[in-house]
């Protein structure tokens, strides 16, 4: 929920609730817990106009996943449903709203937000055609089911934050012709295939305590497809696509953020779409605010303490500035309006000790900066994303989220999402993942297929690699790959001085590594060894968190 029926005052002291237009509808006077509120739907994408500066409630559903493909013996895991944010925030000025698309068979779901606060698509599940892992995302993806299969591939994908974002998809067995997992949802984790069954979609989030009204689920999980006999697993919440009972996987319908369902494994043929996203926007009539007063040195600011603390100044303002190079607690000693950034860490790449070459360049970490953000009084965890690890063969890992929520209130208040890891010689397309994702890499005269990230607008796509002289480099923070050349990362001056963060790693080629900076907690991507040249794998770098507030 939002944190106005908790922590809002009858009287209007200090900021107060604002005031705006916009939407696909509009509702008033609605009543939740007392409060009277304006609540303004966006079934897709447009522009929130403020009318009167001031905070507000925000719950953002992503697009949920699509559900994996299958083949003859190997079912398709359930997609993930949308992640969620249920924040308040302060707006000063217009706002662009952003509704994620739902997935096609085997792509996550695309972000939603509002200005920079966004929500993780849904993970895609496992696919057998061709063989892909389930995908970590707001909710993951189910596992698959194959008697060949590494556990990457059986295991369920994990939520961005599991049990604050969404949860984790449920986990397959090696037992060919067995049924899918089912794909994660808002509130539960998505089930394991039970025999030839396929494992049912995790639970959505019922709306109604944010909109009022009856009861409304979002962002189920979709079913794991049937074996090549028994039944496909339900979709969460019923707003999940079903697994396909020897078929293909049903889809969600719009604006639901469920997770498409897996297809069976007794033919090839496609996994269901995921669902749409959907944002709703609210402000209350009756209540207000506490926090410093408008006008003083602080302007509404609060006061926090953890990390490493220093002072700063950017553009004009002094600052103190938080630092979280390793995971922490930030202790929010006085509520108000904080400004928070963080990136993820950087993807891994693939070594060229197999297969005649691999190459391929880890992807930046994501990075999201949020201005006047509304923080209660209370703690938070800094989670701080490590650098995803090199591999032999196979895929980089990537990168993990860094992340800042709170744990009592259950709300994420900022994500910078992990870079993709690269692709290795067999693998040689990129995996689409939410934040930066890899290269593709060179395969033995084949050219691999770069990705494109799943949280539009802050992930961009790897590069392709030509199958002969390059490998793709990976997204970064900045920009899109172009071949071998990495995406460049964002420039900063947040913490008071000029930084680049999330650059991608560059792909190899064939005659020299790729170049990335190293720098620490930059979440740079790693970069992709030369082509052939027996070079082990590298790490992707750390990511960081950062909160300021005026002093």
């Amino acid at each position: 929920m939002g944190l106005s029926a908790a922590y809002g005052e009858k009287s209007l002291t200090g900021y107060s609730y604002g005031a705006g237009s916009g939407g696909d509808t509009t509702s008033t006077g609605v009543v939740i817990g007392g409060t009277e509120y304006t609540i303004h739907t966006f079934t897709s994408s447009g522009a929130f106009t403020v009318t009167r500066p001031g905070f507000f409630d925000v719950l953002i559903f992503a697009g949920g996943a699509g559900g994996g493909s299958g083949i003859a013996t190997v079912s398709g895991g359930g997609g993930g449903g949308g992640g969620y944010v249920s924040q308040t925030i302060y707006l000063g000025t217009n706002a662009t709203i952003t509704v994620g698309g739902g997935g096609a068979t085997n792509v996550s779901g695309s972000g939603s937000g509002v200005g920079a606060v966004h929500s993780a698509g849904g993970g895609h599940g496992a696919s057998a055609s061709p063989y892909l892992p389930p995908a970590i995302g707001g909710s993951g993806g189910g596992g698959s089911t194959y008697g060949y299969n590494p556990a990457r591939y059986l295991t369920g994908a994990a939520a961005v934050v599991s049990g604050v974002s969404g949860f984790a998809g449920g986990t397959g067995n090696a037992v060919d012709y067995d049924g899918g997992a089912g794909g994660g949802g808002a509130t539960a984790i998505g089930a394991n295939n039970s025999g030839k069954n396929g494992g049912d979609g995790g639970a959505g989030y019922n709306v109604s305590s944010f909109i009022g009204g009856s009861a409304l689920y979002k962002a189920g999980g979709g079913g794991g497809g049937s074996g090549n006999t028994g039944s496909g697993g339900s979709g969460g919440s019923s707003v999940g696509g079903a697994g396909g009972t020897q078929a293909a996987g049903s889809s969600a319908s719009a604006n639901t953020a469920g997770g498409g369902g897996g297809c069976s494994g007794d033919r090839t043929a496609n996994g269901g779409s995921g669902g749409s996203g959907i944002v709703y926007i609210r402000y209350a009539t009756n209540r207000g605010f506490t926090t410093n007063t408008p006008g003083s040195t602080k302007n509404g600011y609060g006061t926090a303490t953890g990390g490493s603390s220093s002072s700063i100044t950017d553009g004009g303002m002094t600052y103190t500035l938080l630092s979280f190079t390793t995971d922490g607690t930030l202790t929010v000693s006085q509520a108000g309006l904080f400004d928070v950034m963080c990136v993820g860490g950087g993807g891994g790449s693939v070594s060229t000790q197999y297969y005649g070459g691999e190459g391929s360049g880890g992807g930046g970490g994501g990075l999201v900066l949020i201005t006047q953000l509304y923080l209660v009084a209370g703690t938070y965890t800094a989670d701080v994303g490590a650098g995803g690890a090199g591999v032999g063969a196979g895929y980089g890992h990537e990168g993990s989220m860094s992340i800042l929520y709170d744990t009592k209130q259950a709300n994420v208040c900022a994500i910078g999402l992990g870079g993709g890891g690269g692709a290795g010689a067999w693998h040689g397309n990129a995996i689409p993942v939410a934040g930066n994702p890899g290269g593709a890499s060179y395969r033995s005269g084949y050219g691999g297929t770069a990705a494109a990230a799943s949280l539009s607008p802050i992930g961009y796509s790897g590069g392709n690699s030509d199958g002969s002289t390059f490998s793709g480099g990976g997204g970064g923070a900045g920009g899109n790959a172009s071949g071998s050349t990495a995406g460049i990362g964002r420039t900063t001056s947040f913490t008071g001085a000029s930084l680049t963060l999330g650059i991608g790693g560059g792909g190899g080629t064939s005659s020299a590594h790729g170049n990335t900076a190293t720098t620490a907690n930059s979440g740079n991507g790693a970069n992709g060894r030369q082509i052939s040249s027996n070079a082990a794998a590298n790490n992707g770098i750390e990511g960081a968190i950062y909160v300021r507030f005026r002093t």
